[in-house]
């Protein structure tokens, strides 16, 4: 039995990142002038990105996952969580990009400075982006698993990219991700531990449209937005998977977006960041109690 894994099926839905309330960011590095401000790392729509001034190729930004009491001043909410699933999205990193991720203090640690983070901090992982999403220079996303379960919660988390060799000249990043995944599991009771082996995927291109005289049209590009399908066959209900995939639907819904990672040894191939399209439909077998399983499938669409 396996509780932890890089190969199953894993969802981030739970963003610690985030923090307890919506200011918790710190950034070392001046936002660009306009509507780039550090604070787009935390909106859903990716394409309202955080941006640097131009001549700056690196960030450093700093997240609190805790907070004070904004009722009772001064007295902590005192939380610290893991992180075992991180991503960048959107980002116009080069693959020679180094990132680091940096971990420090317990549920009552005071922020601390960005030197003394980036001196005393726990150090997650150092990689360039090729690292973690291959060689696709056309990737915009930035995906990273821990190879181990972690063990350690902290309350501050730091991000320091450096792109030295960026050409635009600034760095710019459209939604920061991190915190524990659900992650799939083997067990004696759920029956599946993963989707069935096909995975339904299409990247669908948004445009305006415009018919002319004759027989043309004009059209704009808007985007390009990713929709995938995960069929899953009897599950036990009993089972850890289905009561992990039910707490996660009933929490997200169809208005939450989470980010879906079919195939974490390759993170950044088919990976979306998307809501449910609808909270699946169930395909009941009650064979008797203890033994009842349930077919459903997860349908996804980033436009949505």
């Amino acid at each position: 039995m396996s509780f932890y894994n890089t190969t199953h099926l894993r969802i981030l839905w739970e963003f610690s990142l985030d923090g307890m309330e919506y200011s918790n960011i710190k950034l070392a590095t001046a936002s660009a002038a306009g509507d780039f401000e550090v604070l787009n790392v935390k909106s859903d729509i990716v394409e309202q990105v955080f941006r640097t001034k131009t001549g700056t190729k690196g960030i450093y930004v700093q997240f609190d996952t805790g907070s004070v009491d904004p009722i009772t001043a001064n007295i902590q909410r005192t939380k610290a969580t893991y992180i075992d699933t991180f991503a960048m999205l959107n980002t116009n990193l080069t693959l020679n990009a180094d990132i680091y991720l940096y971990g420090y203090g317990n549920a009552n640690t005071a922020s601390p400075s960005a030197t003394l983070m980036l001196k005393e901090g726990t150090l997650l992982f150092k990689k360039k982006k090729r690292e973690l999403c291959g060689n696709d220079e056309y990737q915009k996303d930035v995906i990273w698993i821990s190879e181990n379960e972690q063990q350690q919660r902290f309350r501050h988390y730091a991000v320091y990219v450096e792109d030295i060799g960026n050409l635009d000249n600034f760095i710019e990043v459209g939604r920061i991700l991190g915190g524990e995944a659900t992650i799939l599991v083997e067990d004696d009771k759920s029956g599946s531990h993963t989707f069935t082996d096909q995975i339904d995927y299409e990247e669908v291109s948004y445009t305006d449209k415009v018919d002319m005289n004759g027989f043309n049209e004009i059209a704009n590009e808007r985007a390009i937005k990713k929709k995938m399908s995960l069929s899953f066959d009897n599950v036990n209900t009993e089972g850890a998977n289905y009561r992990s995939l039910r707490r996660y639907w009933r929490y997200c819904r169809d208005t939450k977006k989470a980010l879906i990672i079919p195939t974490p040894k390759n993170p950044c191939a088919f990976h979306v960041f998307s809501k449910l399209e609808q909270i699946p439909k169930q395909r009941i077998t009650y064979v008797e109690d203890g033994h009842i399983y349930v077919s459903f499938d997860l349908d996804y669409d980033e436009a949505r």
